[in-house]
């Protein structure tokens, strides 16, 4: 990993945008650390909502590796309730089920799951919380996320929209065989978001799908908590985001907000919160027809499953000669 650097600063901005910049440098001093006897930090990888991610070497496999476990405001302990940190963990044991759940997917590997010491926890919380930390190890994926890999093909002279736009098919593709697959099984994923959409050329999954923990069940549970990005919803989901109403999602949701994705990487625009793509963008003239209506039905809400989007993408696949 030879920008771990560039990833520090991002993610020291980010944590600064939070209003959490005093919880950077604990992760810092995490560095050396071995947990379960097994696993060494090496560095802060990144942080959500839910969790934290860091590098390690995994020291039995001679291996790079991703742990994740709670996120919460560790630099304020004050401010973490027993409720906080019993939520946060099971969170955690959550997302951990999925990955074991859908191994050999789109998702990373899942290759250990164990509980063990948080020295980020204060020690007068006392052993029973502080020793019996959740974490979860999983494959460090070799690439970049999908509007990385997409402004990397943009940077090159002249820009070959045609590239762009397989890359972009096979994407949709790929996910729509695992958003069926998911759903077939009694899941959504719910946050379809660019950045959790991963390329990693060379490797027999090009195309993969990071945090499972946006991962929900079809059927809501009680709360109906979903993750979700709001700048990806529909008009009308978005003003029910603004009065507290929104709905549970449905593969509609999720197909519009992959749409709204997908158009926002393809014309790189920055997606605008509450309002539909503008297909009168002039760049779109730079890719296919049949390309351009895909899209546009996905927004226009023309399919109702996941397996509509990948029948209508095949018969895109039919008409345009897609090979990488």
């Amino acid at each position: 990993m030879k920008d771990w650097h560039t990833r520090e600063d991002r993610i020291e901005t980010k944590l600064a945008a939070r209003y959490y910049r005093k919880l950077f440098p604990l992760l810092k001093a995490l560095k050396g650390t071995v947990l379960n006897h097994r696993y060494c930090i090496r560095w802060p990888y990144d942080i959500g909502g839910q969790g934290i991610l860091l590098i390690a070497d995994d020291l039995s496999q001679a291996r790079e590796v991703l742990i994740k476990f709670a996120a919460l405001p560790y630099h304020r302990p004050a401010d973490i309730s027993l409720v906080d940190i019993q939520h946060s963990r099971r969170f955690i044991e959550k997302e951990a089920e999925l990955l074991k759940m859908f191994q050999g997917t789109l998702l990373p590997e899942l290759y250990d799951f164990f509980y063990a010491s948080n020295p980020l926890h204060a020690q007068e919380r006392g052993s029973e919380i502080t020793l019996t930390e959740p974490y979860f190890v999983m494959e460090l994926l070799n690439g970049c996320s999908l509007d990385t890999h997409v402004r990397q093909l943009r940077s090159e002279k002249p820009v070959d929209y045609g590239v762009i736009e397989r890359w972009l098919v096979l994407t949709l593709e790929e996910i729509m065989q695992f958003f069926t697959m998911l759903f077939d099984n009694g899941f959504l994923y719910t946050d379809p978001q660019p950045a959790n959409i991963f390329v990693c050329e060379g490797s027999e999954r090009c195309i993969r799908i990071v945090d499972a923990g946006s991962i929900v069940a079809v059927e809501p549970m009680e709360p109906p908590i979903f993750p979700f990005s709001e700048v990806y919803l529909s008009p009308e989901n978005y003003q029910r985001f603004t009065t507290d109403k929104l709905s549970y999602p449905d593969q509609q949701f999720v197909i519009y907000a992959l749409g709204k994705a997908l158009f926002g990487v393809a014309t790189n625009r920055e997606p605008i919160p509450g309002e539909d793509p503008n297909f009168g963008e002039e760049i779109l003239q730079s890719y296919s027809v049949p390309f351009v209506h895909l899209l546009h039905g996905m927004i226009e809400k023309q399919y109702e499953s996941f397996k509509s989007v990948y029948q209508a993408e095949n018969l895109l696949k039919e008409v345009i000669n897609y090979s990488l």
